[in-house]
């Protein structure tokens, strides 16, 4: 194996000549890095204008409907970190009717009514020959234990 030796002037040009490589790399891959954020950045802020741009539809339809009279207009920000919940006066907040219930499509007023179905329960794998004051007891035996 031989020996190399280099002079103070030739070890000064290999590492200017390799510190600009490594130079010329990183600002390769940081202007790579850069793009890549620049268009991350151009969509963000495209998705956002296409939601304020929704949010201004909303409002304007809102405004245009019509609520009967149920219902105070209530003004929406679109600016970007406000509050999602809008705020109404006390005023407004008497105004405001709940929605009316509805069974399908048809008011909850109509002449067709439904009740609740009874409460059952479905017990299995029990012994045959046990009764139904068996199972009575142990209910009792079992509300007795959850009020204590």
């Amino acid at each position: 194996m031989s020996k190399v030796i280099f002079t103070a002037e030739q070890l000064e040009r290999l590492l200017s000549c390799v510190l600009a490589t490594a130079i010329d790399k990183f600002d390769a891959c940081l202007d790579k890095m850069m793009d890549k954020f620049e268009a991350r950045l151009a969509n963000v802020h495209d998705e956002l204008s296409m939601a304020n741009h929704r949010i201004d539809k909303l409002q304007q339809t809102l405004k245009q409907q019509d609520y009967d009279g149920d219902y105070p207009a209530i003004a929406v920000s679109t600016a970007v970190g406000a509050s999602a919940k809008p705020t109404l006066t006390p005023t407004q907040m008497q105004q405001v009717k709940p929605p009316v219930t509805r069974i399908g499509k048809r008011p909850a007023n109509d002449a067709l009514k439904v009740i609740k179905p009874p409460l059952t329960c479905f017990v299995g794998r029990l012994d045959p020959k046990t009764t139904a004051e068996d199972l009575k007891k142990y209910h009792l035996w079992c509300v007795k234990i959850l009020m204590s």
